[in-house]
């Protein structure tokens, strides 16, 4: 596996060279001052000195901001895994800061003093005060980067989990169908068993072993075509009208064009399952499906002659939208009047 490239490192010694020049930049005013009051002529010796030492005093502050934002930022992490007191810990890295400054702040001046880049002589405490905003900065912002880095993480952690127990709850949902429909299908089978002779039974049995296998095929899918779902759902019909006869009329007209949408699996056909559970089914009062494409979604209608007590679960609808809303963030439509029940699915 590649590792990625941590580009806060890049990021702190960009910083260095900017914070290190920016902070410098009276320095090099300094240098130019003779410059600008004698013209060009006028960049001599002295302005030369004044320029290197610009130049000198920004690498000794490059210098610094890089160790002591590179301790904080990765090289403390040693002393944080110490088995010792946080107080331990944090005395440890506040006296190493502490050694880290002192260091290289001693260092520039003697540099400075013993070659005279100047010169002349300057005052240790001239480099004490110069290079703390430089200390200041380059800790502040090695801290800054952890802590964006640990918001980052802890965002994408958030998003995971939130991965984890939308499918969690999408495979809930999927076990839910499962045993509603073998309930469903099974009271059809009996009802099939009772009344009818056995190859009815038998070419029953058969087209459900159909149906099952679509249903094991489809169980790790989201998502499937809506040509497959139909098929199933013309399988399911079959079965359907062995049980309900002309009392159930589904009517189909679906264009090519949207037949590689996809919809969840099953999905059409809980619709059916609804209509044929919640509706009076005679032959006085049939039930007519429609399943067309409107306005780009799937809509299932039926016409409405409700049940005084349904035989139904009460799963399909709900178990419908919590699917839709967990795999695409969208809402099913149900729309209802006196005369007719109509459900739209999005096709994805």
């Amino acid at each position: 596996m590649k590792r990625s490239i941590d580009w806060s490192l890049w990021f702190l010694i960009v910083s260095g060279v900017l914070v290190s020049i920016i902070l410098n930049l009276g320095v090099f005013k300094w240098a130019l001052t003779i410059v600008t009051s004698e013209g060009w002529t006028g960049f001599d010796e002295r302005s030369r000195l004044r320029f290197d030492f610009g130049m000198l005093v920004s690498l000794f502050h490059f210098g610094l901001f890089t160790l002591l934002a590179l301790f904080h930022y990765k090289w403390k992490n040693g002393l944080l895994n110490l088995r010792q007191s946080k107080t331990l810990v944090i005395s440890l890295i506040v006296i190493i800061s502490l050694i880290i400054y002192a260091g290289v702040v001693l260092l520039e001046g003697y540099f400075f003093n013993e070659y005279s880049i100047v010169g002349k002589r300057i005052q240790a405490d001239y480099f004490l005060w110069n290079s703390l905003p430089v200390a200041a900065i380059a800790i502040a912002e090695a801290y800054f980067i952890i802590l964006f880095k640990k918001v980052k993480a802890s965002e994408l952690e958030k998003a995971q989990l939130q991965e984890e127990k939308s499918n969690a709850q999408l495979a809930a949902l999927k076990e839910q169908i499962s045993p509603h429909f073998f309930f469903n299908t099974l009271s059809s089978l009996s009802t099939i068993v009772r009344n009818e002779k056995k190859e009815v039974g038998l070419e029953f049995i058969q087209e459900l072993s159909k149906m099952y296998r679509y249903t094991l095929a489809s169980e790790r899918q989201e998502l499937v075509e809506l040509k497959e779902e139909l098929t199933f759902v013309n399988a399911y019909l079959f079965i359907m009208h062995k049980r309900f006869g002309d009392k159930l009329i589904c009517e189909m007209d679906i264009p090519e064009l949207y037949l590689k949408k996809k919809v969840p699996p099953m999905s059409v056909q809980l619709l059916i399952e609804n209509a044929t559970q919640h509706n009076i089914i005679t032959k006085t009062s049939p039930l007519t499906i429609k399943i067309t494409v409107e306005d780009s979604m799937l809509s299932v209608e039926n016409n409405l002659q409700v049940k005084e007590e349904s035989e139904g679960l009460g799963l399909g609808l709900q178990n419908l939208t919590n699917r839709y809303s967990l795999i695409a963030e969208q809402d099913i439509v149900i729309l209802k009047n006196q005369t007719t029940f109509k459900v739209k699915l999005p096709l994805l």
